[in-house]
């Protein structure tokens, strides 16, 4: 959210999906250590929420390292889904909204149908869509 999309200025971890993994690890301690940041700032837990066939666009190509990220529409329906108490799971659920243009829940509903079952989602994460799409459909997009 806040290296691809611009959502907001930090972050308390980097959510990747890497290859190889173990070279990887071993490689992002180093860089932890380096710079003094916590363990588990590069938290690969996403593997467990994400397909990983989902969406991506390329982001960046450096030597040596190529980096994608997930479409924004699956990103936000992984928002959605997800509505953790707590985290800028719903702050970044209605950035994302807005970046993509929408503004009700019918809109928000038809674009993410591949990716989310709206009837599916707990009551948790549904109330707070609804409360989402209200607040967008008050405001400009």
């Amino acid at each position: 959210m806040c290296l691809v999309h611009s959502a907001r200025e930090t972050t308390e971890d980097v959510d990747a999906l890497f290859e190889p993994q173990a070279a990887f690890m071993f490689h992002a301690i180093e860089v932890g250590m380096k710079y003094g940041w916590p363990p588990g700032w590069l938290n690969e837990e996403i593997r467990a929420f994400m397909d990983e066939s989902a969406p991506k666009d390329l982001f960046i190509t450096l030597p040596g390292l190529q980096v994608f990220s997930v479409v924004p529409e699956y990103l936000l329906a992984m928002k959605i889904k997800a509505s953790r108490a707590g985290t800028s799971d719903l702050d970044d659920a209605e950035f994302l909204m807005r970046k993509l243009g929408l503004s009700t829940e019918d809109e928000v509903k038809q674009r993410l149908s591949a990716f989310l079952d709206f009837d599916m989602l707990g009551p948790g994460p549904r109330f707070a869509f609804r409360e989402m799409a209200k607040r967008l459909a008050g405001s400009s997009v």
